[in-house]
């Protein structure tokens, strides 16, 4: 009865070891579960320059690695009126790029953001006996929510200008995101 016994033990203990995966085998490398690209369409309306203006937004980001910085790209461009005139015209270009660091609850749902952007605006206005005009560079600080799901978003938020002249513009956001 040893004899089938020990042999019996052997044999079970040598196939339950070999099942087992080495201990020197490596984990594989954790995935990030959190999205890394994003497009937005959304809206500002603002003040530049004694102007008020609303201009429609197209934003694209990715995130720069597993951490919390993100770069983006942003276009915005609209219409233009002056304050004290009832009848003016006019429009504002924006094209702009920067990062912006993001803070999440643990359940995603809602983020927090700030970042600073860089970039060239255009604009003019117009009456019936002036035209005024102003373009150049600006260094845009922004803060803003990001509130939704997996994939859709909606992120409003604020953000300043300044241009060679100093502080400059001032603007509320909102848009609607799709990120994946």
């Amino acid at each position: 009865m040893k004899r089938i016994i020990i042999p019996a033990a052997l044999l079970a203990s040598t196939t339950i070891a070999s099942a087992q995966p080495s201990l020197s085998e490596s984990a594989p490398a954790p995935t990030s579960d959190e999205h890394a690209y994003y497009v937005q369409a959304g809206a500002e309306l603002g003040g530049a320059q004694g102007a008020v203006f609303l201009a429609p937004t197209i934003e694209a980001g990715v995130r720069l690695g597993s951490g919390p910085l993100w770069a983006h790209g942003m276009i915005l461009s609209g219409g233009a009126g002056e304050i004290d005139e009832a009848n003016t015209t006019g429009t504002i270009l924006q094209v702009r790029g920067g990062v912006e660091a993001r803070t999440c609850s643990a359940s995603r749902i809602a983020c927090a953001s700030a970042g600073i952007d860089v970039g060239y605006s255009h604009a003019q206005v117009m009456a019936e006996d002036w035209t005024d005009k102003w373009s150049g560079g600006m260094l845009i600080p922004r803060v803003g929510l990001d509130v939704g799901g997996d994939h859709l978003r909606v992120r409003p938020g604020v953000e300043v200008g300044f241009d060679s002249k100093g502080w400059n513009q001032l603007g509320l956001t909102a848009a609607v995101a799709y990120q994946w």
